[in-house]
């Protein structure tokens, strides 16, 4: 993030330290939130009240966000040397644009499912990923899936 910060930030004011750390927060902010996310999402199950409603509301401050940056998406885009050391000024605003989208994506699945829960008056749930086991598979099998395998399984 730090490194697509120092290439790609807006001059907002001229002064790059300050829009070089902007550009930072704003990228680092953009998959911050993939860690906790992550865990949710590993954990499965009931997610309490406090967790969801903080996370749903970061995922809704980024969509407004993404709206402001869509109508103030021309601004960024300083098409007019400035005195920035940004590698192109001309394209930061893409940057910016894909930051907000890359977490909207991120946020996507749980924010489907927080608005679910919302509609039934349910507490949030997440589904659950278990790890499917070989002997789980093999009592699964057909007999077309076990003429495959021990064809495969002879060629070794």
């Amino acid at each position: 993030a730090l490194i697509l910060a120092l290439l790609f930030h807006p001059s907002l004011n001229e002064y790059s330290p300050a829009d070089i750390s902007w550009t930072f927060a704003l990228y680092l902010e953009s998959v911050a939130i993939f860690p906790q996310i992550y865990l949710l999402s590993k954990k499965g199950g009931e997610i309490e009240n406090s967790i969801s409603n903080f996370v749903a509301s970061q995922g809704i401050s980024r969509i407004m966000t993404f709206i402001f940056w869509i109508f103030t998406f021309d601004e960024l885009n300083s098409a007019e040397e400035t005195q920035s050391l940004a590698i192109a000024p001309a394209h930061v605003g893409y940057c910016v644009f894909v930051a907000q989208i890359v977490q909207i994506i991120l946020m996507a699945d749980f924010l489907y499912h927080y608005i679910k829960s919302l509609n039934s008056g349910m507490p949030m749930s997440l589904p659950t990923f278990a790890a499917v086991s070989y002997t789980h598979l093999r009592a699964h099998e057909t007999p077309e899936h076990l003429v495959c395998r021990l064809l495969l399984e002879k060629k070794k």
